[in-house]
């Protein structure tokens, strides 16, 4: 899943199950619920990843090149 937002970010979000609570154009406020964590194996049995169990897998994007989150100041 991956979010866009106006200012040129993207957030990506990976190893998801497949309940998810927005859909394709929905607008995204601070605080929503948007999807779960899926778990390490899909219904059918195929492994979500190579991983030992249920995790998230997160990205940011700024104009199409990745970084650091961390490197965010955030205001109070």
């Amino acid at each position: 899943m991956c979010i866009e937002y106006s200012s040129g970010y993207e957030s990506m979000y990976c190893h998801l199950d497949s309940t998810f609570f927005v859909s394709v154009g929905s607008k995204v406020h601070p605080g929503t619920l948007v999807a779960t964590v899926g778990p390490k194996y899909f219904a059918n049995g195929v492994r979500n990843g190579n991983t030992t169990g249920p995790h998230l897998h997160f990205a940011l994007y700024k104009n199409g090149n990745s970084f650091d989150p961390l490197s965010l100041k955030y205001a109070n």
